[in-house]
């Protein structure tokens, strides 16, 4: 924090150019650690139909704003693509307080000044803040001559998102809810550790590169039930063995030894 101050240049008619001073200005000046946020754009379908010849060039156009950046990014043309275009494209950006994204797709005319807004949606970003992954179909959507809001298509875009540890995005925003990495999910380490875990697991390998033996801790209920051991019973009548022996004897009324 530091107190500046302020001047302006102004020319005077003895002195020639002189500053003069015009007050002080307190400064705060704090680094925000940016997140980055990737978004893989796979395709659309359905798309809503500009020409009357000929097929779609589209491409999407993703737009956001903070209180310092504005962020504009877009794929390239899927030349003749169609209503049913395939980009497969990755862009990312760096993202601090922003949670709202605009996406739009255009038909790319070269004859035509201006291209073609085929649809537009605006999606809030804080699912993936919270998630960090968001595998999505975005609904388009564009007004008919009757100013109508109607269907325009869909979009398939995968969200991932990665911050620093500790840090709620979006930041400086206080009312808006705000995400740390408590339940975000690294999405491509995951994937990694678990394609790692299936190979093990197939191969019989454990992550110490020993050979597991998959089958040494595998035990059927019905193994358990066949191999335990009987309890062993103490009875207890509270009699010693003589005293038993008196007692048949005293009840053996035909004499048959018992």
């Amino acid at each position: 924090q530091e107190l500046i101050p302020l001047q302006v240049l102004k020319e005077t008619t003895h002195e020639g150019v002189k500053a003069m001073d015009t007050g002080e200005l307190m400064m705060k000046c704090e680094f925000l650690a940016a997140g980055t946020l990737k978004m893989h754009i796979k395709s659309g379908r359905n798309l809503r139909e500009t020409e009357s010849i000929g097929r779609l060039d589209p491409y999407i156009v993703f737009k956001t704003e903070g209180y310092a950046v504005k962020i504009n990014k877009r794929t390239t043309v899927d030349k003749d693509g169609g209503s049913n275009p395939d980009w497969n494209q990755v862009i990312t950006m760096d993202l601090v307080d922003h949670y709202q994204l605009q996406v739009e797709c255009y038909d790319h005319d070269v004859l035509a000044s201006t291209d073609e807004l085929v649809g537009k949606a605006n999606i809030s970003l804080l699912p993936v803040f919270k998630k960090g992954h968001v595998d999505t179909w975005i609904t388009l959507k564009h007004k008919n001559q009757y100013n109508v809001l109607k269907d325009a298509g869909e979009v398939h875009v995968v969200f991932d998102f990665k911050g620093e540890h500790g840090v709620a995005f979006p930041q400086h925003q206080p009312n808006v809810d705000a995400y740390d990495d408590t339940h975000r999910i690294d999405f491509e380490k995951a994937k990694a550790a678990e394609e790692k875990r299936l190979e093990e697991a197939k191969a019989g390998i454990i992550s110490t590169g020993e050979t597991a033996d998959v089958t040494k801790d595998v035990v059927l209920a019905q193994d358990v039930l066949n191999h335990t051991d009987k309890p062993k019973v103490t009875y207890n009548c509270g009699f010693n063995d003589e005293e038993i022996r008196a007692a048949f004897e005293f009840i053996d009324l035909d004499n048959n030894d018992y």
